[in-house]
């Protein structure tokens, strides 16, 4: 485990407080491509903390500044693949393309090499990152992954899953009602979690519940499970399953502020109590609320963008141009 002391002060902090070259507005900065392309978004209550193409960034809610996370400033490595919060231990998680994690607590680097050096034959890929109170779980390329965020180390690891104790790629996890769920090409399969007398690194111990092969975007929400398959957008609840739309390019489904959020090419869909809703935003990769009840979205190219709770586009990362406020 390495720690860095990580001064987020001291990184590329864009005060908008200059004259801009080059038709950029005054108070503003240009952000350089591919920065300005949307992957995923957590809520870090104050910040937005904002992955790209090629690499992370927070947003400052209050102030609108601005605060890369590069390499120069003590992350182990440049290509990010997931990011993470956890409220319960305060802890931002990064994820890379060769298995290695970094934590950042208290303005703090940490890094979790265990993967990346792992005597694995083949691929180290970790394909998603889900965070339950203070534990994560990384569906990866041989398994699963658990990662205590207070302790900062691996504490388990559930390999060769598939039939006979095949090893199996994990694409998702969700964990709905002490029982972790999981996308594979066998189907989904599921295991109850906190029950000392299962092991779950025995293949035995995993029921497949649903012969959906490559599940992804698997999500626990109000009781259910969410995930998407081939152009379906499906439902698991009491034991049964619901295709609730067909659609192409599933992009992201995402829980926040007690919605569920899914974004596709035709835009983004919110379901809750109330049913579903169509919310526009055609391309967008990911969607959030904030607290107060802004909807904050980007995709491919267009910026992080906000839109209030009356549809009014606020704040709108366009041609690249972070406006002030």
């Amino acid at each position: 485990m390495r720690r860095i002391f990580l001064a987020l002060y001291s990184l590329m902090i864009l005060t908008f407080s200059v004259i801009a070259q080059n038709n950029t507005p005054i108070y503003s900065w240009r952000m350089h491509l591919p920065y300005n392309s949307v992957v995923d978004i957590i809520d870090l209550q104050d910040r937005l903390l904002v992955q790209s193409d090629i690499g992370v960034y927070t947003f400052d809610l209050k102030s609108g500044e601005i605060t890369l996370l590069t390499k120069v400033d003590g992350l182990s490595e440049t290509a990010v693949t997931n990011i993470g919060y956890s409220k319960n231990s305060n802890t931002i998680v990064l994820t890379y393309d060769n298995g290695d994690i970094d934590l950042i607590k208290d303005n703090t680097i940490i890094n979790i090499p265990a993967i990346k050096r792992a005597s694995i034959v083949g691929a180290k890929e970790i394909y998603e990152l889900k965070i339950y109170n203070s534990i994560a779980y990384l569906a990866t390329s041989f398994g699963v992954v658990v990662l205590d965020l207070e302790k900062e180390e691996v504490v388990d690891d559930y390999q060769n899953l598939g039939s006979g104790g095949a090893s199996i790629p994990i694409y998702s996890i969700a964990l709905l009602d002490n029982n972790l769920y999981v996308g594979t090409a066998e189907g989904i399969k599921r295991a109850p979690n906190n029950d000392s007398e299962i092991n779950l690194k025995n293949f035995e111990s995993w029921e497949t519940v649903g012969q959906y092969d490559s599940a992804v975007n698997l999500i626990s929400y109000s009781g259910s499970v969410y995930f998407t398959h081939d152009d379906n957008l499906v439902q698991y609840s009491g034991g049964v399953f619901s295709i609730l739309e067909t659609q192409v390019d599933y992009r992201s489904v995402s829980s926040s502020q007690g919605k569920l959020l899914v974004c596709r090419a035709k835009g983004i869909m919110q379901i809750d109590a109330n049913g579903q809703r169509e919310l526009g935003e055609a391309a967008s990769r990911r969607a959030i609320y904030d607290s107060q009840g802004n909807l904050w979205f980007g995709g491919f190219y267009t910026g992080l963008i906000k839109k209030d709770a009356a549809n009014k586009i606020q704040n709108k990362f366009e041609d690249c141009v972070v406006q002030s406020k």
